[in-house]
């Protein structure tokens, strides 16, 4: 840099009292500072133009794992395959992906196996909350928050209310009435049919009845007087009713489920 340094008499280190600058008139603190300051700016500048001009190196992009080039590919001369790939020694293949597992638009597409597994928890233990969820299966927060929405959303998941047993609420008497109904008289029996709460189901059917209904009662007594009201309607011209002795297999969805995630 053109200046001489040494130990000053202050005892601080530095150029010595007196001397000269490039040649200039002897220097002050405050001359020597600007000094420095400028040459330090000066060393910046020039490093930052020889990194401005030094080439950049780029590393050769890789073909892709499917190019017949590639090596490992399982078309490359002398290499049995890489593994993994389809046709490679000692390997099941890409095909055990959880990708490649499931075809696009095949029928199960509803659901995948944390879907099943979400659905279970949530069933088994309604009340678990969404971080109690991630911490179950191991999964972020997002994760499960966004599993929700879409099964929500595409109607897989259809509420979180309670589980309510007929029987406890003081029916236990259960019946299905299958409806023969007059042509044109579809919609108004619809709407007769909502409005009696012993009604739980309504489905259309095909065969010798247009409309099944399951109905509960207090008791066998209670149950024709549910009967007369379901029928009381004129688009309504035969019915015939069957009481259910025993529910051995109750309503259950989770075997589906499972059944569901799985394909």
């Amino acid at each position: 840099m053109g200046v001489r340094t040494s130990t000053r008499p202050d005892g601080r280190w530095g150029p010595a009292r007196g001397v000269s600058l490039e040649g200039g008139a002897p220097h002050t603190d405050a001359q020597l500072f600007r000094f420095i300051l400028v040459k330090v700016r000066c060393r910046a500048g020039e490093l930052a133009a020889r990194l401005y001009r030094m080439p950049i190196r780029t590393e050769p992009a890789m073909p892709p794992a499917n190019s017949p080039s590639s090596p490992g590919s399982p078309g490359s001369p002398g290499s049995p395959g890489s593994p993994g790939s389809p046709g490679s020694p000692g390997s099941a293949g890409a095909a055990a992906g959880p990708a490649a597992a499931r075809p696009a638009g095949s029928v199960n597409d509803a659901i995948d196996a944390l879907d099943g597994k979400l659905i279970r928890l949530l069933a088994e233990e309604p009340r678990i909350g969404v971080l109690e969820c991630s911490r179950r299966l191991q999964v972020a927060r997002g994760t499960v928050q966004a599993r929700l929405d879409r099964l929500q959303a595409k109607g897989v998941i259809g509420g979180f209310g309670p589980e309510v047993d007929p029987a406890a609420l003081g029916y236990p008497v259960t019946a299905f009435a299958t409806l023969e109904i007059s042509q044109g008289q579809g919609a108004d029996v619809r709407a007769h049919l909502s409005a009696v709460p012993e009604v739980l189901e309504l489905h259309t059917i095909t065969g010798h009845g247009d409309m099944m209904v399951r109905i509960v009662a207090r008791s066998n007594a209670d149950l024709q007087r549910v009967i007369d009201r379901v029928v009381g309607f004129d688009g309504i011209v035969r019915s015939s009713t069957a009481i259910a002795l025993e529910n051995p297999v109750p309503y259950r969805i989770l075997p589906l489920v499972d059944q569901a995630a799985a394909e």
